[in-house]
């Protein structure tokens, strides 16, 4: 068990991170988005209102062959944001995961730029399933965690 707060010493606590939840509204002729259980689980969330939020990125980003990357000192993510805009300004992520399976039962892709502190999930049908990494450009964001950047 952990310690009770009159046992902690706030100045030694430190914040690791933060989620902001996105919730975008169903387009109401989507027969998809109807009755699914993946739509109810969403409904215990509701979108940070606000949104957009502007990421301050990184000076001197490199890819993976160590060339240095042309990009914005901003990226501001909207709502409709989608997989495929977070790459063309963030550009690709250091780590990826997520979407393999049947559409029932995976997890969506995620994307993580460790040198920003980015991860980002991605939610959907385009974010699961077999070809989720295909139509994942698509994807809206649905989790976006924010975290100490790492080299």
């Amino acid at each position: 068990m952990g310690l009770t707060r009159s046992a902690l010493r706030d100045a030694d606590l430190v914040l690791e991170g933060l989620d902001f939840y996105n919730v975008p509204k169903p387009a109401p002729s989507d027969p998809k988005t109807k009755g699914t259980s993946a739509r109810k689980a969403e409904l215990a969330f509701s979108t940070f209102p606000g949104i957009p939020l502007v990421l301050a990125l990184a000076e001197g980003a490199t890819d993976k062959d160590g060339k240095a990357l042309s990009r914005p000192p901003h990226f501001t993510v909207e709502a409709a944001t989608s997989g495929k805009e977070f790459v063309g300004c963030l550009g690709e992520p250091t780590r990826k995961g997520g979407g393999a399976g049947p559409s029932s039962g995976s997890i969506g892709i995620w994307c993580e730029w460790t040198g920003d502190g980015v991860m980002v999930e991605f939610g959907g049908d385009e974010a699961k399933g077999p070809q989720a990494w295909e139509r994942g450009k698509d994807a809206v964001w649905r989790v976006l965690s924010i975290f100490p950047p790492k080299q």
